[in-house]
């Protein structure tokens, strides 16, 4: 996955950030919030640079691109609980 800025936009980039995008698409009908962070190992525990958050519909494989030490945080309003 390419790290904002440092994008090269090529065929690999595109179709790895489409898998994830599709993923978490599929994935939503059974969750209502998802959280997606980036950092380097050992990184972990340093203080966030950004943090968004998303409507799952507002979510395109573009914006899945983060800095580093980014968190984004999509949130699915569609999504019922099934008791």
């Amino acid at each position: 996955m390419p790290l904002k800025g440092e994008e090269q936009n090529n065929d690999y980039e595109s179709k790895s950030l489409k898998i994830l995008h599709d993923y978490i698409i599929k994935a939503s009908k059974e969750s209502d919030t998802f959280e997606l962070y980036t950092s380097w190992n050992g990184e972990e525990n340093l203080p966030l640079r950004n943090k968004t958050e998303l409507a799952i519909e507002n979510l395109t494989p573009e914006k899945l691109i983060l800095r580093d030490r980014e968190l984004l945080i999509i949130k699915n309003k569609t999504f019922t609980y099934i008791t």
